[in-house]
């Protein structure tokens, strides 16, 4: 079994392996008795800058103990803009 934590600033890669950033937190959203993942929080520092972006669940091809796989390439990720609505895991329920 995996656990958020163990996932918790893992690496995420693009469809052609290249680092995307790091997982920063995970969206989760009340859909009738259990809560689902809906978008993972990525960021990445540049030019000293830490930058966020969301990434929805549907783009995650794989994920394990090494990291997580997008099915998107790097330069698609940090242009999308989605919602970020809903409890986040690291922000809301970890200290």
């Amino acid at each position: 079994m995996l656990f958020f934590t163990d996932l918790l600033e893992s690496k995420v890669l693009d469809s052609a392996g290249r680092t995307v950033g790091k997982l920063h937190d995970i969206g989760m959203q009340v859909v009738g008795r259990f809560p689902q993942s809906r978008f993972l929080v990525l960021s990445r520092y540049r030019r000293g800058r830490r930058e966020t972006v969301t990434a929805p669940w549907e783009w995650v091809s794989s994920s394990g103990p090494a990291g997580i796989t997008l099915d998107r390439k790097r330069e698609e990720v940090w242009k999308s803009d989605h919602d970020l609505s809903g409890l986040l895991l690291a922000r809301n329920l970890l200290d």
